[in-house]
Parts: structure tokens; sequence; C-alpha cells
């Protein structure tokens, strides 16, 4: 109650970590059970065990895999025979952003790489000596900070337009092969123009379809699908450098520069929109409320995001007001709980962003 208290009047203060999983995916992982609960916050959110890791993390932009490589920048000729062989094809091309990741890693640490992951070394570098000092393990190793001394050595790769990924899949299916509204080579072609022309299928692919974010079991199992296979590779490349791998999902803020690459989505986003906030719906295609996206983003098994998986979700001042607005904001954090949630930060709209959704209220 007293967090709700504080989460209502705003600002992003306060955020929810469900300590129960964040502690059984850690030691799931192989972390010792007894530094578990020593979880916490690597600087955003993120989970690590502070005071013995080196940590970054990746992004990997799965909405451009998906619009670049696997559907060819919608290029005339690109086309599938069935929605499964398009989904694998995009797991197949989702290897490449991640496996680029493990080669920057072995680039940058690994002494005299080949490319290769056999017989790693650690590159020697300037001792980073203050940093070194605090992190426990680079002592006891007389090793930096930055030369594999801390106790946990991490490289996360962040996934991120998720939900993107999802609607974009669900979309396709939905209208080629399951509705047959449009063949895949005329979609590609009204996606390739930007839907110019094409309003009113534009809307349809909109506001007839239910979208991540509204507990729809349809496109929520994709979302959770792609979730389980960018884990499963990220797992691949545990053991073979000097570095522990985790999955994560996030965008920390990149949606916004990503922006201006993106193309058009097959759910009705026009080129250059601002998408997906970390694994919360991509904005204007939620309409059930916060239980709704709440239940959308539990579908997933959370446990595997070692590293975490960000929920924002926007509340209206007028749903948090009063003894009822209390209440509502504690049921939220107690079904997100109960329902195997990693991570939430709620927050409350404030003015400015009402009155930037009454001039444009297609993309709120």
């Amino acid at each position: 109650r007293r967090v709700a208290e504080v989460m209502r009047y705003g600002g992003g203060i306060l955020a929810i970590y469900n300590e129960d999983l964040i502690m059984e995916s850690l030691e799931q992982y192989g972390y010792p059970h007894d530094e578990v609960w020593k979880f916490g916050n690597g600087g955003c959110w993120e989970v690590q065990i502070p005071g013995k890791t080196y940590f970054r993390y990746r992004s990997v932009d799965a909405l451009n895999v998906l619009q670049a490589v696997t559907l060819k920048g919608y290029i005339e000729g690109t086309s599938f025979s069935s929605y499964e062989a398009l989904y694998q094809q995009f797991v197949t091309d989702l290897r490449g952003p991640v496996e680029a990741i493990e080669s920057e890693t072995l680039r940058d640490f690994a002494l005299d790489s080949d490319g290769s992951t056999t017989d790693w070394r650690w590159l020697p570098t300037v001792p980073c000596t203050v940093v070194s000092l605090f992190e426990q393990g680079c002592i006891e190793r007389g090793l930096s900070y930055l030369e594999g001394g801390p106790v946990y050595n991490l490289v996360s790769a962040h996934i991120g337009g998720l939900p993107d990924v999802a609607n974009s899949l669900y979309a396709i299916k939905k209208l080629v092969f399951d509705d047959k509204k449009v063949s895949f080579a005329e979609l590609m072609t009204i996606l390739r123009n930007n839907w110019e022309g094409q309003e009113p299928l534009r809307q349809y692919a909109l506001t007839k379809y239910v979208y991540f974010g509204n507990d729809n079991d349809e496109v929520d199992e994709i979302a959770a699908a792609i979730f389980e296979d960018f884990v499963d590779i990220c797992d691949e490349m545990r053991g073979r450098t000097g570095y522990m791998t985790s999955a994560g999902v996030s965008t920390f803020g990149r949606q916004i520069a990503w922006a201006p690459e993106r193309s058009a989505t097959p759910y009705g986003k026009k080129a250059n929109a601002v998408l997906a906030n970390n694994f919360s719906p991509t904005p204007g295609t939620d309409r059930e409320g916060a239980t709704a996206i709440i239940k959308s983003y539990c579908k997933s098994d959370l446990r595997r995001a070692v590293n975490g998986a960000a929920l924002d979700i926007k509340l209206l001042p007028m749903a948090v007001n009063g003894e009822n607005g209390l209440e509502a904001i504690v049921a939220l954090i107690r079904g997100f709980v109960k329902l195997g949630g990693y991570f939430m930060q709620l927050d409350v709209a404030d003015a400015e962003l009402l009155r930037a959704a009454q001039e444009h209220p297609e993309e709120y």
C-alpha cells in the first residue's frame, strides 16, 4: 500500500521486482543458492549480483531483423508459402545479431583471438584500478575489472521490439494466410509503399485484430515463442567464452532512436513510428487496460529472462484517485507477482502526455 501511495504521484520513482521469481531464475541459470538473494539493480533495472559482477548488455533489434533480413526490406519477390516457414526463417535470422555479440566479445576481450572460442584467454588491458578495488574477485585473482577479475563476468543480449515482431507476424498470419485479404506479394508491395493508397486496409489491420497487450492468446503465444527461441539462441553461447551469457528483454529508450529506420509494419503502423518500449505493448494497440497488459506479458516464462524483462504501464490519473485508486494499484502489483512477472514500472500519465494524446490519439 505504501508503494502504491508513492506510485500514484507519478515520476517513475518506484518499480516492482518479483523477488521469488528472480531468485529462482538466477539459481536455475547457475548462480549459487546463497548468492541469489543478493541480487540488485545494475543501474537502470537489469539484474546482477552487485559488487561481484562485470556487466554489459547489447541490444538486438528484432523488428529490424524481421523487416530488413527475413522480409528483405519488402523487395519484390519476397514470399513464404506458410506462416510456419516465415516464422522459422525469422528465428534463423535472429541468430545473426546474437552471434555478432559473441564475436564482438571475442574481439574485445580474447587474447590473440582468431574469431573462434577455442583456448579462450583474457586480453590484458590497462588496469581499471579503482573499480577493481571495489569488485570482489579482482584482488583475489590479481586481475583487473576488465580482465575477468570479478566473480561473475556477464554479457547479456537484450531483445528489443519483441511486441512489434509478434504483432507483425500475427498480422501477416491473419491478413495473408488465415483471412486471405491479400497475397504475400501484395502485402510486401503495400508495405514497401508505406500503406499509400491503402488506408481502408491499413485501418482494418490496425483495428480488426487484437494485438499483444490485450490478453489474446493467439498473439501472446507468438510473443512467448519468440522469447523462448531468443533465450535458446543466447543459451547456446554459454561456456564458449570467459563470459556468462544471459537473455533480457528491453529497449532502454532505443525505440526512439530506431524510429527513423523503421519501415511500415504489417499491423498498420507507418514508417518511422515510435514503437514498443521494452516488453510493453506497441503504443495505441492496447485497448483492454493494465490487467490485460500484465496477463499478455506473463504468458512468457520470464524465469528464463535471467537479466530481466521490463514492463512499463501508464495509468490515467483518474484511475488512481482515492481509496479505490490505491486498491487498484495494489491489486495490479499482487496480480503481477502471482502471474509470474519479472519487473514492472507503473507510472501515472502527466498533463503533457494527455494533451499529446488528444492531438494524436492514434499514437496512444
